[in-house]
């Protein structure tokens, strides 16, 4: 049964669909790149260390910004398919109405600490930035390995925007109204 919507926000519910489809398969061709990038700055260092005994500087580096930049551009990814950390044991024994005022509730936390997390990241990003620091091994800016804490934090906090507002949007869900009928606490409604 195909489920209903509220009004007419059809349209708007395929264009949140299509962003969060999009920026899901970028991201993770993005996350499988920067994986492959991990196995060959390996392959590079043991290599180098078997077949001339020396020491390469610069893969065993890009192998650390690859797996943090993997780390904060997997939150979006994750917030899509809904595979955050959440206190989802709890809504198996609530009604369907506040099952998804509780997914709600997770979501909007979720939100307010990836915008909080966005600002601190973007401060200590311009920090870094201001400071002209450069990293020994590849003597690149110290503040371009921060990029993508930025960016995943800011793509996440969209992402759970995005599908915060799906949530309203979508019909079939009940209204605070209807929940408190749903709750009957001790033979006492609310």
């Amino acid at each position: 049964m195909a489920k209903k919507v509220i009004g007419n926000h059809e349209k708007a519910l395929k264009t949140i669909s299509q962003y969060l489809d999009t920026v899901d398969r970028g991201l993770s061709a993005m996350l499988i790149s920067a994986m492959a990038v991990m196995l060959m700055a390996a392959l590079v260092q043991v290599g180098a260390r078997h077949l001339t005994t020396e020491t390469v500087i610069g893969p065993d580096e890009i192998a650390r910004y690859m797996m943090t930049g993997s780390t904060f551009l997997a939150i979006p990814v994750l917030a899509r398919r809904r595979n955050h950390i959440a206190v989802d044991a709890l809504a198996h024994y609530l009604p369907r109405g506040a099952k998804i005022w509780l997914q709600r509730l997770l979501l909007t936390v979720e939100l307010v600490f990836l915008v909080i997390f966005a600002c601190l990241a973007i401060e200590v990003f311009l920090a870094s930035n201001e400071a002209g620091q450069r990293s020994v091994g590849l003597g690149i800016p110290l503040s371009w390995p921060l990029f993508p804490v930025v960016a995943g934090a800011t793509i996440g906090a969209a992402v759970t925007a995005a599908l915060l507002l799906e949530s309203i949007l979508k019909t079939g869900q009940p209204s605070v109204a209807e929940l408190e009928e749903q709750v009957d606490v001790g033979g006492m409604k609310p």
